[in-house]
C-alpha cells in the first residue's frame, strides 16, 4: 500500500469514529 491510501484510509476511519461518538 501507498502512503497516500494509508492516510485516506486514516481520515475515513477518522470520519466513522466521530459519527459512532
Amino acid at each position: 500500500m501507498s502512503n497516500e491510501v494509508m492516510t485516506r484510509n486514516s481520515e475515513w476511519m477518522n470520519h466513522i469514529v466521530n459519527h459512532l461518538n
